[in-house]
């Protein structure tokens, strides 16, 4: 009974482990609750346990990088994103584990592997160390910020650091045919490759660190880049309602000897045509309020001014909660990518209406248009009728969003109407 104990204690190590390195190196954000995943992953290891219990150590090691990918259905992002770092990472979890070995090895004086217990305690500094990571929640590692040659030296790097440890762990370590002949060569060349390993990891994290800093340095600069386009465009649409208010003031005498002429003709028709004229010429100066956010106003403000240069009616009908999960600054760029794309999307006239709502502890957005043009997909993914470069990010930028704050986004195409469904 003891042993059984001690070999679930070892493979729940190498199953948890996966999922620490996941949240602790690479940020990624759980699904579920604590208890949840406890409850759910003791579950997986009973029945692993139950299955090897007849099965020996190699059976243990070829069973659990399969049943370790399971990890996936706990994190909230795209399992793609996250299985195409599994192999490295798992990898990375395997020289800790031998560094883990070895140390101990070194410290008790003992050859190798001899019970469940031995095992057991291997793998215990191991879920320590990355259970202190996700505890500083200081991810190293970003799954997006790498490019194709990149994950190819991350595999190869991978690859050679399995082949390494396989290199040694047959032939170097006691009982092989060159330790028997050449015990202390034999210690050292393990001793070489471990530190080989080890190191290789350290550079691979260093890479990657290196990538995040400046995939988020990126991300800073287009933040910088979208703040001053839009103080930009705020403040030529206050230089050009100033400019009207001063010829408006500048004509005011003339207006007002107008109307004192007509008034004497008793001409009260053309009166009233006069002032509504008026009317109409001043309503460019009120600053109208949609959401009552200054930020989101001054988007929505020069939207509607692009709207109605090209003659498309714009209706905006917009509830924003003063206490929300996602920013200004993010909540800026979706209603900005959108509603210009809808603009773009008539070049003679049209109609465009957006609504948004709070739901829960989310904000709903719904926004539909005419069109001029069908929508296009390359591989499943939407495509900008623009051309050149720095066009067609858009979308692509609202999807990032929505995927930070774990929303959903759909662009659906109905008789004619485009309408794009947000919830973040």
């Amino acid at each position: 009974m003891q042993n059984v104990i001690f070999r679930f204690l070892y493979l729940y190590e190498g199953f948890i482990s996966i999922l620490l390195v996941y949240k602790g190196v690479c940020g990624a954000r759980l699904k579920y609750s604590y208890a949840s995943i406890f409850a759910s992953t003791v579950g997986i290891v009973i029945c692993e346990t139950v299955i090897t219990l007849n099965v020996n150590i190699i059976g243990w090691a070829f069973l659990l990088p399969f049943l370790s990918i399971l990890n996936l259905w706990y994190f909230t992002e795209d399992k793609k994103k996250w299985l195409s770092l599994y192999i490295p990472l798992y990898i990375f979890v395997i020289v800790l584990r031998t560094i883990s070995f070895s140390v101990y090895c070194y410290i008790f004086k003992i050859d190798g592997v001899k019970t469940d217990f031995d095992s057991t305690m291997i793998g215990f500094p191991v879920v320590l160390i990355l259970a202190i990571l996700c505890f500083l929640n200081k991810p190293i590692l970003d799954a997006e910020g790498y490019s194709r040659k990149q994950y190819v030296m991350l595999y190869l790097e991978s690859l050679g650091m399995f082949l390494m440890l396989s290199f040694a762990q047959v032939f170097l370590l006691d009982g092989s045919a060159v330790a028997r002949t050449h015990k202390e060569v034999g210690k050292a060349l393990y001793v070489a490759v471990l530190i080989s390993c080890f190191l290789l990891c350290l550079f691979s994290l260093y890479v990657g660190f290196l990538e995040k800093h400046a995939r988020e340095s990126r991300d800073k600069m287009e933040q910088q880049n979208f703040l001053m386009e839009m103080q930009q465009e705020q403040i030529e649409t206050i230089e050009k309602s100033e400019k009207e208010m001063r010829a408006f003031k500048h004509d005011l005498i003339a207006h007002l000897n107008a109307l004192s002429a007509l008034v004497e003709e008793g001409n009260m028709n053309k009166v009233k045509k006069y002032c509504d004229r008026l009317i109409g010429d001043t309503s460019s100066f009120k600053k109208v309020s949609y959401t009552g956010n200054a930020a989101i106003d001054g988007v929505l403000g020069r939207l509607k001014e692009l709207a109605d240069e090209k003659n498309i009616q714009l209706i905006i009908k917009m509830v924003v909660p003063r206490e929300k999960i996602v920013s200004d600054y993010d909540l800026c760029i979706i209603l900005s990518n959108i509603l210009k794309n809808a603009i773009e999307a008539n070049d003679h006239g049209g109609r465009i209406e957006i609504y948004t709502w709070p739901f829960n502890n989310n904000l709903c957005i719904i926004q539909s248009n005419t069109t001029d043009r069908p929508l296009q997909y390359v591989r499943g993914e939407l495509v900008s009728h623009k051309k050149g470069k720095g066009h067609g990010f858009g979308m692509g930028n609202v999807r990032t969003i929505v995927d930070k704050y774990n929303g959903s986004f759909d662009i659906k195409n109905e008789d004619g109407i485009v309408k794009v469904e947000v919830l973040v």
